[in-house]
């Protein structure tokens, strides 16, 4: 079956240094997780862990620097409504 062998390639590749590649990963993931659950549940385990690392690594990648610098403050970039 695909999935067998789909699964464990996609659930690597959230190792990879490019957060935009991450990204589509765990978008296509999500979309297995609807489309296929029950091919998923053998790899939850390693899913989560995998899933949380890639997470952590994009968090420690936006330093306070980025933040700062930044003319528009913080709470208005997610908000573009209120008057930033």
């Amino acid at each position: 079956m695909a999935d067998s062998q789909l699964l464990p390639l996609l659930i690597t590749s959230l190792d990879l240094p490019d957060s935009a590649m991450r990204a589509n990963v765990i978008d296509t993931l999500a979309l297995l997780a609807k489309e296929v659950p029950t091919a998923m549940s053998e790899h939850i385990v390693s899913l989560v862990t995998k899933v949380i690392a890639a997470l952590v690594a994009d968090t420690k990648s936006v330093t306070r620097d980025s933040v700062v610098s930044s003319n528009t403050p913080f709470f208005c970039h997610d908000q573009p409504g209120i008057g930033c």
